[in-house]
């Protein structure tokens, strides 16, 4: 049996390397290159989310597809036909956007981007040098979530923190030895992209039977699972809208100085995903797998075990967090300024990302049963309510304007999506999931947190390691509480 626990462990080890990786060597990127190159950096980041267009849906769908092959449902020879069929899409879509990314991007350096000092010329080669690196890691993708469907996870983390590892600290033998520039940068993060996808893709294959016949495209392949494609692709995108779109108008709005400020605060907060998408991708494999095998009696227990570690493992950090905002940029930055105008946007993005992260196990209870048209519906009202929101905000309050909106949206979905969900699935658990997952570990983290704040001395540049020894007691002091309380209710679940 794959063990769940396993799965857990090793997703977390390799997703908080990642995250030191993408973090830690930040500040170094913007000594480096300057705070106006970073910001092209933080389009190159925005560009990464918004290519989940071009998959239709296919990427969530091949993890579902591959974890119901573990379950049985599948033979040897077809789920090697669907990867192949999806594979060939893949490719030619990369294609396509390579290319048309490569005409827009005078447009986009001319007239979108707001350079500040920065020379047109540059700003459009380090665009379309970004496009084909963001195709090459898009690529990569499609083996990672397969690999993920197939729950051999420690395998698959053991290869993402050599590549992470890579591209993070990797760049900055670059950047100091050869040439210190944008154009470098992106050389590099291309080199590694064609390795890590070329890895990804032996490591998928090593763990499919093995076949004698030739596999090719399929179409029928791809026609039996367009419905399940269909529903996800427009999750996404409209997903998409609801996490991006404050980027995609700041970065017309702000200069490209500005913008590097709330993409520094948005990579911080993001980083709470490093806790949130470990226990997601252990756990949606599993459920399908339950489902597969019609074992329908661990599905609850597995949905209340895991939505209260989702709480532990995203609550107290981002409370923390948001108390304790400049603290934190201060100790990573050494810069005040950069602390005292992105402290109050990570203050509030963070608190809307560990909001979004709660809403996870109810989604994934909602893709593992198939059923995407809640989630579709719901955030068509919301996409309704967010752009037009933040294209009135955002002139007048700028990135905390754009922040304040996001985050509440988030809020909303909490009230709102979770008890339209339980009137399908799991009719009677709406309940404790608010009263026994959730809301007692916010209550704890609250307390804790806020009590230390109360003693906290104001943040300082030259006390930067002061603040460190206030946010770890905060931290340890509102996660042991919180676990104590997990520990006492959870609910047991078979770790297999």
């Amino acid at each position: 049996m794959i063990s769940l626990r396993a799965n857990i462990l090793a997703n977390f080890a390799g997703s908080i390397w990642a995250a030191l990786m993408n973090v830690l060597f930040v500040p170094v990127y913007i000594r480096f290159l300057g705070i106006e190159t970073y910001g092209l950096i933080g389009v190159f980041t925005a560009l990464q989310s918004w290519l989940v267009l071009l998959d239709m849906g296919l990427m969530q769908t091949m993890s579902r597809e591959m974890a119901r092959f573990v379950g049985g449902n599948y033979q040897g020879l077809n789920i090697h036909r669907l990867l192949r069929s999806v594979e060939v899409v893949y490719v030619a879509l990369a294609m396509f956007f390579s290319l048309a990314w490569y005409g827009l991007c005078p447009w986009i350096g001319r007239e979108w981007l707001n350079r500040g000092t920065l020379a047109e010329e540059d700003v459009v080669m380090a665009l379309k040098i970004m496009g084909l690196v963001v195709s090459l890691r898009w690529i990569s993708g499609l083996y990672r979530v397969s690999v993920l469907g197939l729950q051999r996870q420690v395998s698959l983390n053991l290869a993402l923190i050599v590549f992470s590892t890579l591209r993070g600290a990797g760049v900055l033998g670059v950047l100091a030895f050869v040439e210190c520039s944008i154009y470098a940068f992106f050389i590099y993060q291309g080199f590694v992209a064609f390795l890590e996808a070329f890895a990804l893709r032996f490591l998928v294959y090593s763990y499919l039977p093995k076949t004698k016949e030739w596999v090719g495209f399929d179409f029928l392949e791809l026609k039996r699972v367009w419905k399940f494609a269909r529903g996800v692709f427009l999750i996404s995108l409209l997903s998409l809208l609801l996490t991006q779109v404050d980027k995609l108008i700041l970065s017309k709005m702000l200069l490209l100085s500005d913008f590097g400020y709330y993409t520094l605060a948005g990579l911080i907060a993001s980083s709470l995903y490093q806790l949130i998408t470990p226990v997601s991708n252990a756990v949606y494999p599993k459920m399908v797998e339950y489902l597969s095998r019609n074992d329908s009696n661990r599905i609850a227990s597995v949905y209340h075990r895991y939505s209260m570690f989702m709480s532990l493992a995203t609550i107290p950090a981002a409370v923390v967090m948001a108390l304790f905002s400049e603290h934190l940029l201060l100790l990573w930055t050494k810069d005040q300024q950069t602390a005292q105008i992105a402290a109050p946007v990570l203050s509030v993005l963070v608190l809307g990302t560990m909001f979004n992260g709660l809403m996870h196990m109810p989604y994934l209870m909602q893709l593992a049963s198939g059923w995407t048209e809640l989630t579709v519906k719901i955030n068509i009202v919301a996409v309704i309510v967010l752009v037009p929101s933040l294209v009135l905000v955002s002139p007048g309050y700028g990135m905390m304007g754009a922040a304040t909106v996001w985050c509440l949206l988030n809020l909303g979905y909490v009230l709102i999506a979770v008890p339209l969900m339980h009137r399908r699935l799991l009719i009677h658990e709406m309940r404790s999931w608010y009263l026994k997952d959730v809301i007692p570990i916010g209550l704890i983290s609250i307390f804790v947190a806020g009590s230390v704040a109360i003693f906290t001395p104001k943040p300082s540049v030259h006390s930067v390691f002061e603040g460190f020894f206030w946010i770890l007691m905060a931290s340890v002091l509102s996660f042991g509480l919180s676990f104590l309380y997990v520990r006492k209710n959870g609910s047991p679940v078979n770790q297999n």
